[in-house]
């Protein structure tokens, strides 16, 4: 799930001028999404580990138009962050089947938008764009769970990630300069599976 995100579009004096500002604000809305990912580490001690990590959270985008005008909206739009990120976690060693785990991590995430936007100066008037690009941005998580141990090198766990990138920014090209979002917040539930060597 990726929260509501503040964005703009903006342009150069033509844009300006038809749409009446150079820069539009407008609120990206996310629908819940998918998230994967992919880690290996080491085990330092019983109870922390460091690892690297990547993964992608997927998300559609949902704006529409919305007075007063100029409003900015999306069709077909697509949002994804692919974070690259560098862990230590910590975990509390028991003799049970049962053990709980938090972590931290930060990193780079390549922000992807795919989508169709479209400018409304009023409800007659409107302009279209393609935005499809990446940005790298900063990104930092954090997470929690519980693993259970199926045997001496597998184990099941169920876990909330939180990851939180930088503004990302992407070149629209033609008279639209730039689209942009706020700060992009994830909260994710997934379900891990773990194998140790």
């Amino acid at each position: 799930m990726t929260s509501d995100s503040q964005g703009s579009v903006r342009g150069d004096s033509n844009f300006g001028y038809f749409f009446g500002s150079r820069n539009i604000g407008f609120k990206a809305r996310f629908d819940p999404g998918e998230r994967a990912g992919v880690a290996c580490g080491y085990q330092i001690t019983d109870w922390f580990a460091a690892e690297g990590e990547i993964g992608a959270n997927v998300n559609e985008v949902e704006s529409q138009f919305r007075s007063p005008f100029p409003s900015v909206g999306f069709r077909d739009g697509t949002f994804a962050n692919v974070p690259l990120l560098f862990n230590v976690k910590l975990q509390y060693p028991n003799h049970s089947h049962w053990t709980p785990y938090v972590g931290a991590g930060l990193g780079v995430s390549v922000a992807i938008v795919d989508a169709d936007i479209f400018i409304a100066a009023d409800s007659l008037d409107f302009g279209r764009a393609r935005a499809r690009g990446a940005d790298a941005v900063f990104a930092y998580q954090a997470f929690a769970g519980l693993r259970y141990r199926l045997n001496e090198r597998m184990g099941l766990s169920v876990e909330y990630r939180y990851l939180a990138t930088e503004a990302p920014e992407w070149d629209l090209g033609d008279r639209f300069a730039t689209l942009s979002f706020g700060r992009i917040d994830t909260h994710a539930f997934s379900f891990a599976f773990d194998y140790r060597f």
